[in-house]
């Protein structure tokens, strides 16, 4: 996940160094949570179709009374809306219009990176896999940036609800057998001039299919686009929240090596873990000291509403994130398998934009095979034993 969602920073950064004056259509976007999305009731004359699921297995949205389909639930996939959108200048190309509903969020004022104004970076591509075995990215078909740079190539910034007030129109586009939109709101426009490690939080992002969570290198989801007519699809735009997670050590557990190691927090959309688990927050430390009464701080991203649960695990013997040998952990056991304790559920709510947590690791795992602890954080290499 972390290479692939690396891409879409990138891709966004890179965009502001082409900006073409275009304009564009959507579909709403799997978020976060159990709410499914609903078929709208309002759409125009004709036959509605049904929302889809959301995202962590909600029923499928009803059909709208007239129309095209319902825009996007809170959290569900939605239908698509056709509503005005004119037709492209060459009847012989199609025009797209994008419009933008982001999720309510309650922005922090003082802080620059979460105040909810920075830059608007929207995209159509026709594929949707956009990444290369190389790391970069295909050729988008067509980018707007909002606010528009300036001549000299400087860039302002505006609040996210100016730049999301009206449609995003791209016309006279080339009518391939399929268009993906996608776009992303820099409301930590600090990344654009230096390039961070992606996911960060004060990104937004819509157009990506994130039904399954977070995943490595999410398909983008299409855009229906036909020669000589215009559409407009709505799509939902989600944040990735500032996620910070206090870890300690519970009373009377001892770690089986020295307490150091990588720290990894992640977020699921349910208690008992399994394949089927789905992520949606993630946080790293490289190396992190547990050992006697410490506790660290672990920043990371969170995305959508839950419900949600909240695990750490310490990698102790750093065997790496496949092994649970010598883990500090806060987890149980049980016959179905590891499972987050009910402690561990996560609550917040539905407009932060920065949530904090306490977790304690409560459960170590036996010592992998002839194996010492050389993981310590006093060391240059923090490697395997």
């Amino acid at each position: 996940m972390k290479n692939g969602m690396r891409g879409l920073l990138s891709a966004g950064l890179c965009a502001l160094c082409f900006a073409h004056a275009c304009g564009g259509e959507s579909e709403g976007d799997g978020g976060g949570g159990k709410d499914a999305g609903s078929g709208g009731s309002d759409a125009s004359a004709g036959g509605g179709s049904a929302g889809a699921a959301g995202s962590s297995g909600g029923a499928a949205g009803s059909a709208g009374s007239g129309g095209a389909g319902g825009a996007a639930g809170a959290a569900g996939a939605g239908g698509t809306t056709s509503v005005s959108c004119a037709p492209p200048s060459d009847v012989t190309k199609a025009a797209v219009c994008v419009l933008l509903q982001p999720e309510p969020m309650k922005f922090l004022p003082t802080d620059p990176k979460l105040d909810g104004k920075g830059v608007l970076v929207v995209q159509l591509f026709d594929t949707a896999q956009v990444e290369t075995a190389d790391g970069g990215e295909v050729p988008a078909v067509a980018t707007v940036v909002l606010p528009t740079p300036s001549s000299d190539g400087g860039q302002s910034e505006d609040t996210l609800a100016n730049l999301t007030q009206q449609p995003i129109r791209f016309d006279a586009l080339p009518v391939p057998s399929a268009l993906h939109a996608r776009t992303l709101f820099f409301d930590d426009t600090s990344v654009l001039a230096s390039p961070v490690d992606f996911p960060v939080p004060g990104v937004w992002i819509a157009g990506i299919d994130l039904g399954a969570g977070l995943s490595e290198d999410p398909p983008l989801l299409p855009v229906a686009a036909t020669a000589g007519q215009g559409t407009e699809v709505t799509r939902k735009l989600w944040a990735l929240r500032k996620l910070t997670v206090q870890v300690s050590r519970a009373a009377g557990v001892s770690p089986k090596g020295n307490g150091q190691g990588p720290l990894g927090v992640l977020v699921t959309d349910k208690a008992q873990v399994s394949s089927t688990s789905k992520v949606f927050g993630t946080g790293v430390l490289p190396c992190a000291d547990v050992s006697g009464t410490q506790k660290v701080n672990v920043g990371g991203i969170l995305f959508g509403t839950g419900p949600y649960w909240l695990t750490a695990v310490l990698d102790d013997y750093g065997v790496g994130s496949n092994d649970l040998s010598g883990a500090l952990t806060a987890l149980e056991l049980t016959g179905g398998g590891p499972k987050i304790p009910a402690k561990n559920q996560l609550t917040f709510a539905a407009d932060a934009y920065a949530v904090s947590a306490s977790i304690e690791l409560d459960l170590a795992f036996d010592p992998p095979d002839g194996g010492g602890d050389a993981v310590s954080c006093g060391t240059v290499d923090a490697g395997g034993d």
